[in-house]
Parts: structure tokens; sequence; C-alpha cells
């Protein structure tokens, strides 16, 4: 069983090239949804991935919110509705590709983007950068996350194709000039290749206005700049944006978020309804 496995490994391949995604060789538009594993109950999680495959979708994008696995310091919990090993082996029966977003924030308009509220209880804690108590802390919850999905990458025989470090970073922080927020970017992704290696394709996600911000990876294969933002009667000039930003030939046209609507805040006097003009 695991030479036919091997075998059948050996020929899956997801990659970039001529600024295209090749699956096997053969170019592919990734056609993706959000289908969030945390806001489903998992009773619901195949109805709702074949709904997303019914509307023509061959990708899922999904988040991983720390507060959903680690809402107390020390005990982790994915049973359950929060196993997100069993969510992406659905998405797997159903042949669908899965884009992981692992932040450790992950915005998502999800209480504290994710965070555990017992961050906020330590020392010389700072969020978001490169300080030392909260990369400790990010590290240990990614060394209880990320192994199980290792076999889960498209290489090897799973549906996951694209792992997210973070999420608009560049509205946050700034990559360019600051030299902690460049070192803890690098650092997400040296901690996620310890544990998944670099046959999977690494991204970030950024209005284009802000690429340089969020990815400290400006001209370099290793991590892919995506960027996001609302519908528009034009995406041409995001596009270009990103593809100078990328290195060459390394720049699928990707929009990771595109916002059909918009949220209303607490306290607003009445519901948003935004949709484009």
């Amino acid at each position: 069983w695991s030479h036919v496995q091997s075998l059948r490994t050996a020929r899956r391949s997801f990659v970039i090239k001529d600024d295209r995604f090749h699956k096997e060789g053969d170019p592919i538009n990734i056609k993706s949804g959000s289908v969030h594993y945390s806001r489903v109950p998992r009773a619901y999680w195949r109805d709702r991935l074949e709904r997303a495959k019914a509307l023509g979708l061959n990708a899922i994008t999904t988040y991983v919110p720390w507060n959903f696995h680690e809402d107390v310091e020390g005990r982790f919990d994915f049973s359950e509705d929060r196993d997100v090993y069993a969510f992406a082996d659905e998405a797997r029966k159903l042949n669908l590709l899965l884009i992981l977003r692992i932040g450790p924030y992950m915005c998502g308009e999800w209480d504290f983007g994710g965070f555990p509220a017992w961050l906020l209880t330590k020392a010389n804690m700072t969020l978001r950068t490169h300080n030392k108590p909260y990369l400790d802390a990010v590290d240990k919850f990614w060394d209880h996350l990320l192994p199980r999905f290792k076999r889960r990458l498209y290489s090897n025989g799973g549906p996951i194709v694209m792992v997210q470090l973070e999420n608009e970073f560049g509205d946050y922080g700034d990559c360019s000039a600051n030299e902690n927020d460049a070192a803890y970017m690098k650092h997400l992704y040296s901690k996620a290749t310890q544990h998944l290696g670099t046959s999977v394709i690494y991204t970030t996600v950024s209005p284009a206005r802000n690429l340089h911000k969020a990815s400290p990876w400006r001209h370099d294969a290793r991590v892919l700049a995506t960027i996001d933002g609302p519908l528009s009667s034009s995406y041409d000039a995001d596009f270009a944006l990103q593809k100078a930003f990328n290195a060459k030939g390394n720049s699928p046209k990707m929009w990771t978020e595109l916002w059909t609507g918009w949220y209303t805040h607490w306290g607003d006097s009445k519901a948003a309804n935004r949709t484009a003009n």
C-alpha cells in the first residue's frame, strides 16, 4: 500500500510557473470560496462543501482561529467541531483544493482576530511583531497545530495547496520600514517550513497598495504576495502592482478576498448593506 501511495503522490504537483498555477503540469485557475469550519457545525461541513462545489468552485479557503483551539493557555482542542484536520479531509473527499490561512492573526471579523485573550495577561507582550513572549506563544501553538497538516499537503496526497501567513499585515505593521516587523514575518515562514517543508505554496495577502508593508519577500519566489479588496469595474492596476512586487514569473493573478459587501459596526445607526456601486 505504501508503494502504491508513493506512486500516487509522486505524480501530484501544484506549483507556480510563468505567472500561472499549474496542477500536475497543467495550468489551472483557482476558483475558491470561504467556508469557515469554526463557524459551521461539523455535521454540516460536507453539506456546505458540496454546495460550494455545486457553485463551480474548485477550492476552499478557511482560517484557523487560534482562540478556537487554545482558549486556555496550554489546553489544545482539535476535537469535534474544532477538528480542522477532519475538515481538510472532507475537502479532499470532494476533490476540492484547500487554501489554509493559519494566522496567527487572522482577522476574519472574528473576536480579537483569533488571538486568545490570555495573551494580554503576559508581561512584556507585544502582538504581531518580533517579540519573544508573543513568538514563544505562537511557536507553542503552531507546534501543536501544524504537524498533522504535513500529510494533508497536496504533494502528500491531501488537499492543501497554499498556506497563508498572517493576514493583511500591511494594514498594521510595515515590513519595509520596521526590521522587527520583517523579522516577525520571516519567523512565521521559518516556523511553518519547519513543520510543513517547502512543497506547498506560501502566501501573504494585502490590498495592493500595502504589499511592501505586508511582506518582506519582494521579488522572492519563496512567498507569493496575493491581494484583496472590494468589487471593482477593473482589477488591472492592482494586479500590475502584484506582478511588480512578486518574483519574475511567480505572480499568478490571485485576489484572495473579494469583498462583495461590508459589515455593520456595533453602534452604527443603520445596517451597512454596502455593495459595489
